[in-house]
């Protein structure tokens, strides 16, 4: 995994940047595994944009409160809408957590791999914070 230009000076910047440039590979791996995840049967049922739905609106809040942006998040009424689609697509609630699941899964994935790239190149003093957030997130991740 290639880092982007990590420029933000604050660690939770460095992040919102790193997950905007990989956004693309979180969805698409998301997708992946709800779509391989035999009990899953609902995703088959629903085009891209409908899977998707809420999901980028819900990143887009992530990333501004990591870059500490005064904009309120509207997050509960993003996710209320996120499921509430699921549910007329016929989704039953272990459906929907299971998807959250691998939604969680793919971004710990995409963070592990920062912090990776971050450790094995040796990334200047610049970058501590920034290492100290992924690894509060790695562990995390095993509780």
């Amino acid at each position: 995994m290639i880092a982007p230009a990590l420029s933000e000076s604050a660690p939770g910047g460095q992040l919102a940047s790193f997950l905007a440039a990989r956004r693309p590979a979180l969805l698409a791996n998301w997708r992946t595994a709800c779509e391989t995840d035999p009990d899953l049967r609902s995703v088959n049922r629903l085009s891209r944009d409908e899977f998707t739905n809420q999901v980028p609106f819900m990143l887009n809040v992530l990333q501004q409160q990591l870059q500490q942006q005064d904009e309120e998040a509207q997050v509960d009424r993003l996710a209320a809408d996120h499921g509430l689609l699921r549910w007329h697509k016929g989704y039953v609630l272990a459906e929907l957590l299971a998807e959250m699941h691998y939604l969680n899964q793919s971004m710990l994935a995409e963070l592990g791999g920062l912090l990776a790239t971050l450790l094995r190149n040796r990334l200047s003093h610049d970058h501590s914070g920034l290492c100290a957030l992924l690894c509060v997130c790695r562990s995390d991740q095993h509780r």
